[in-house]
């Protein structure tokens, strides 16, 4: 009777384990959360950390345009290439390679003008003769560094930052060689001229005969001997260098100097989580869809006479209302919260309005594209909240919400091109922080309206012959 009852309730502990078992191999898209979501974020951030904190390459990319071509130019180009941190591409037109940094495409040019090296040498030379502090030269070089106003400022700073101390350096090298040669060629002539001063014509043959000449050539010898003895009084410069900077870094942020390009952390965020915030209206509306599926509506609908796409019509307006409430709540927090309780200044709305008004809608219709995707695929809320969730999370990394773009590997970077999120922020950042039209976002806004339209072509046809 006990292995009896043993049994039975080894045969129901089992029963139970299966039935789990079934139901968790059914629900592949609670297995993609437990799997998918982790491994990625995994390797996206452990790899962009492993770059941006170990100081591996960054994925910054610069120009640098060496209109000078001589000592300094060609020294701090081979110093730039040689560093790991960041990409180097070289230009010969300034103002083509001012254009690629406006647009995005790379993130800071760096500009040796004409005629540096012989700016940055002359006080060299000049200090060479300078034995008294008096003369100086108030010429630098000038170089200029010219960033994206999209990156954002902590960026920006880690780049500037290190680019000065590159650019700096070398001057130094360069200048300090300059400087020895010139020292070194200066004290060989001073030493050549003391030793012409000691050597002695032959007495013998301009001195004629007089009594006791061999006593008086006798005693000048013994003085020129005694006074070669001494010490060469050698004359140095002073203050060899005496500028704290050799060479003149001008920074400034490449496009329209009317509009203000200057990087700013709210130009970053506000945009990003205007994103982040529109995705996530697929929790609702995919529980919407749902919803009607397990209550029935979705059958009394498809009874009439009408097409998915009108179904979907009056869901899309609803939460296209949605999406530009949340857009003006971010601008608003943008504006007036985060001033209140920061120091950051509010953010500006000096920026092409018709561009945002298409952008915010063309991101609206996609998120919303998205949300009808999950909805209509799903079969329970459990599947689809989950599911929604994690997705929006993983294209909010790949598309540059929480990590900018371009610091992340190259592998991933490319990857990131399918996330309509890149294409949103793009757009934005494009808008608040470059002044863009909507000719220049165009190439972001013809992929967030062709991913809107496939997602509710695919969502209304698998919607209408769902039974």
């Amino acid at each position: 009777m006990n292995r009896t009852s043993e049994h039975y309730k080894m045969r129901k502990f089992f029963s139970i384990v299966y039935k789990e078992y079934l139901q968790l191999i059914r629900d592949l898209p609670g297995l993609t959360i437990l799997f998918l979501m982790p491994a990625v974020m995994l390797v996206v951030i452990t790899l962009t950390q492993e770059k941006v904190l170990i100081g591996r390459e960054s994925g910054m990319k610069i120009i640098i345009v060496n209109a000078d071509a001589s000592h300094l130019g060609n020294r701090i180009e081979s110093e730039l290439k040689a560093n790991i941190s960041f990409k180097l591409v070289t230009y010969t037109s300034q103002k083509e390679a001012e254009h690629d940094v406006f647009s995005g495409k790379y993130q800071m040019m760096v500009v040796i003008p004409e005629g540096s090296t012989e700016r940055l040498l002359t006080p060299a030379r000049l200090r060479i003769q300078d034995t008294s502090g008096g003369k100086k030269t108030d010429e630098q070089a000038g170089i200029i560094v010219m960033y994206d106003p999209a990156v954002m400022k902590i960026y920006k700073d880690m780049l500037v930052s290190s680019l000065q101390l590159i650019i700096e350096s070398t001057a130094q090298r360069l200048f300090m060689e300059k400087y020895s040669e010139e020292l070194k060629s200066d004290i060989a002539q001073q030493i050549a001229n003391y030793k012409k001063q000691m050597l002695l014509i032959d007495l013998d043959d301009e001195i004629p005969d007089f009594p006791y000449r061999k006593q008086v050539m006798q005693q000048i010898q013994s003085a020129v001997e005694k006074k070669a003895e001494e010490p060469v009084n050698i004359k140095f410069p002073v203050n060899p260098l005496s500028y704290r900077n050799l060479v003149k870094i001008e920074e400034t942020s490449a496009g329209n100097s009317s509009y203000d390009l200057k990087p700013d952390i709210i130009k970053n965020n506000v945009p990003a989580f205007i994103l982040f915030a529109m995705f996530f209206i697929v929790l609702p509306l995919a529980g919407s869809i749902i919803h009607e599926k397990q209550q029935g509506t979705k059958d009394r609908v498809l009874i009439l006479p009408v097409s998915g796409f009108t179904i979907f019509s009056g869901k899309i307006l609803v939460y296209l209302i949605i999406c530009i409430l949340q857009f003006l709540l971010m601008i608003g927090i943008g504006r007036f919260i985060i001033p209140l309780i920061s120091h950051l200044p509010p953010l500006t709305l000096n920026v092409d309005l018709l561009a945002l008004v298409v952008i915010v809608i063309a991101s609206g219709l996609a998120a919303i594209g998205f949300g009808l995707l999950i909805g209509t695929f799903s079969n329970t809320y459990g599947q689809a909240a989950p599911l929604g969730s994690v997705i929006v999370v993983i294209l909010a990394i790949m598309g540059g919400i929480f990590v900018p773009a371009f610091m992340m590997p190259d592998i991933i970077r490319k990857i990131s091109i399918i996330s309509p999120m890149r294409w949103g922020t793009d757009a934005f950042f494009s808008i608040f922080a470059r002044g863009a039209g909507v000719k220049i976002v165009l190439p972001q806004l013809l992929p967030l309206l062709i991913f809107f339209g496939i997602s509710l072509l695919l969502s209304a046809n698998a919607f209408s012959k769902q039974k």
